[in-house]
């Protein structure tokens, strides 16, 4: 690991999606910038297992995910995990190896921002999220945002939720996902895993990611149900694992769904696969039925590389993420008669876009090497910014000598600032130019 310029990676889940996924393709690809990283999640989950499988440095830490409640003692459970998952991630900073922090959610940004503050690393937050934040998240990144030295949105749709509580958009950058390069390179010689080819179905549609209401997986069965209707032959896969316990129950309902006459012995729940562009590769059709919170859609990004067409819903960033101008299609959100009649059409093309015109336009458009550069200008910026910072407060508080019409020695010190010993922090020193300086620590 390269202690100059390491980079810590906050995360506050431990399951692997789509923020997750991109977490792992900039922590294994930034050394050609002279970036190393260091990841902190929740241990035991599959980002965890991912992150030491590929050598990433992981420092475990217990992040509480902060669901809204009024329960006084789940309010104090959630200071108390604050309190010690704050520590665990100075005490990483305390090291003197981490130059940048990157912090991937608002909750995060608060367990690391005591320390980071304190000890002047300047932080990024990369903003996966957009319109509507739940409460709890928003007053969050409304604590945060005025301590955060820049914003990495993953489209205009993130950004927007930024203007919302006033973030200067002269701190914010878009820069879509790139797709891991591992993942292009087996892309490109994918085939069909063998529970797909087994199956033996005519068609196979499917829909991928882990499975909570937002995704709206129970839209996906609403229109399996209609397209089989007209296509008996078809089969339909649900690949992903449950996001957490308490989405157990919606998770159960989908079972039900499936168990209906209409959709028995055509429906597979695959859980978490490693595997992905095998998987993908087996499909005629990748459908994305969320309802809300799709600030991308990297699973649409990597389905196209694969060269797969997608039907998706017409939220948030996710027009970002498909092609259309290589056959993808965007429909309205929770019509599962769209989502059936689009991907009917799919299948029926007498001519289909050919897989080598999807892929291709899709690793134009989502390029890791791109995706990383432009990440690494950002860093550049952000510790640019920090050195010229530094050197300005130097120079401030060094001693002055400002010799009147009538002096004849050199003064030992300069007179005090009396704005900054009023506390006021973004008051100059009155003999010398205008600086900005952070404020005392927030918490």
């Amino acid at each position: 690991m390269c202690a100059e310029r390491a980079v810590l990676h906050v995360s506050r889940v431990g399951f692997l999606g789509g923020a997750e996924r991109v977490i792992l393709t900039l922590a294994r690809g930034m050394e050609q910038y002279g970036y190393s990283p260091v990841l902190t999640c929740p241990d035991g989950g599959d980002l965890a297992e991912a992150a030491r499988s590929l050598s990433i440095p992981l420092a475990a830490c217990g992040v509480e995910r902060m669901r809204a409640t009024s329960d006084p003692l789940a309010l104090w459970n959630y200071f108390q995990a604050w309190r010690a998952g704050s520590r665990q991630i100075g005490r990483l900073l305390t090291s003197g190896k981490i130059k940048l922090v990157h912090v991937h959610h608002p909750v995060g940004a608060l367990y690391a921002l005591p320390a980071a503050r304190r000890l002047g690393i300047p932080v990024v937050m990369h903003v996966h999220e957009i319109l509507p934040i739940k409460p709890q998240h928003r007053l969050a990144l409304r604590w945060t945002a005025r301590h955060v030295d820049r914003f990495i949105c993953v489209s205009g749709a993130s950004r927007e939720l930024l203007d919302t509580i006033g973030v200067s958009r002269e701190k914010v950058e878009i820069v879509p996902n790139g797709v891991d390069p591992q993942f292009i390179e087996k892309a490109a010689k994918a085939r069909p895993t063998a529970p797909i080819v087994e199956k033996g179905a005519r068609y196979n549609i499917g829909i991928f990611g882990v499975i909570e209401p937002r995704k709206a997986q129970h839209v996906f069965l609403e229109a399996a149900e209609k397209i089989s209707a007209q296509e008996p032959a078809a089969h339909f896969w649900i690949v992903g694992p449950l996001a957490l316990k308490d989405k157990e129950e919606y998770a159960k309902r989908l079972h039900r769904m499936a168990e209906t006459p209409a959709l028995r012995g055509r429906v597979s729940f695959t859980g978490f696969q490693a595997d992905m562009p095998s998987w993908m590769a087996g499909m005629d059709v990748v459908a994305l039925t969320s309802s809300s919170n799709e600030s991308f859609g990297m699973v649409l990004a990597e389905a196209q590389i694969v060269g797969r067409p997608v039907v998706a819903t017409d939220i948030g960033g996710v027009r970002d993420a498909v092609c259309t101008e290589a056959g993808g299609t965007l429909v309205p959100r929770d019509d599962a008669d769209a989502v059936a009649k689009a991907v009917l059409a799919v299948l029926r093309q007498q001519e289909r876009v050919p897989a080598s015109l999807v892929a291709g336009t899709a690793r134009k458009r989502f390029s890791p090497d791109v995706f990383r550069a432009r990440i690494a200008e950002i860093y550049e910026k952000v510790l640019s910014d920090q050195r010229m910072r530094l050197a300005c407060e130097e120079t401030a508080s060094a001693p002055r000598w400002h010799p009147g019409l009538f002096s004849a020695s050199r003064p030992e010190y300069s007179q005090p600032n009396a704005a900054l010993v009023d506390g006021n922090p973004g008051t100059a020193n009155r003999d010398g130019p205008e600086y900005p300086r952070k404020p005392a620590l927030w918490l």
